[in-house]
């Protein structure tokens, strides 16, 4: 057993250290992708050894400052555990969950099919996830919290300052 694991493992570095290429080089690299990866926020909402929710966003304002100029706008994927059979039900829809931006409702609730342009720009892919443009009235402050809460299961909470963002 061990000499059978040492051969695969002399064989796969001999195979990836004679490459060229770096695992890096297999990404489509562009400006927007990097600026995503930078402001990618994530949260869990997690029971006993449980993940129940798993919550992503990113700022949209200062990735594409032409584009999303009115009011505040994310890029949000979600996984809810044991979502309802309803489809009007699932995910930003749920109504045991809410989503606010500093205490503000959100105006725009879109959410992303698989070839929708915005979704084809980010760096989340999963599957099982569900992906949405939310937009938000223009908060004057700088700081951006950014909620995602359950009734029972807690708040996740994700902080942007608007004048930090990577430009």
């Amino acid at each position: 057993m061990k000499k059978t694991a040492t051969l695969l493992l002399a064989i796969a570095f001999s195979i990836t250290a004679c490459s060229s290429r770096g695992a890096m080089d297999y990404f489509n690299k562009n400006e927007h992708f990097e600026k995503a990866m930078t402001n990618l926020q994530i949260g869990t909402l997690v029971e006993g050894l449980e993940t129940k929710v798993i919550f992503k966003a990113i700022y949209l304002n200062q990735i594409f400052e032409k584009e999303y100029q009115d009011g505040e706008n994310f890029y949000i994927s979600t996984y809810i555990d044991k979502e309802p059979y309803i489809e009007k039900e699932r995910g930003l829809y749920h109504k045991e969950y809410t989503l606010m931006l500093n205490d503000t409702n959100a105006t725009k609730i879109k959410e992303l099919k698989e070839d929708d342009t915005l979704r084809l720009k980010m760096p989340l892919t999963e599957r099982w996830s569900r992906y949405y443009h939310i937009r938000f009235d223009e908060i004057e402050e700088n700081d951006l919290n950014l909620t995602f809460s359950h009734q029972k299961q807690g708040t996740i909470s994700l902080v942007y300052a608007k004048d930090e963002l990577e430009k």
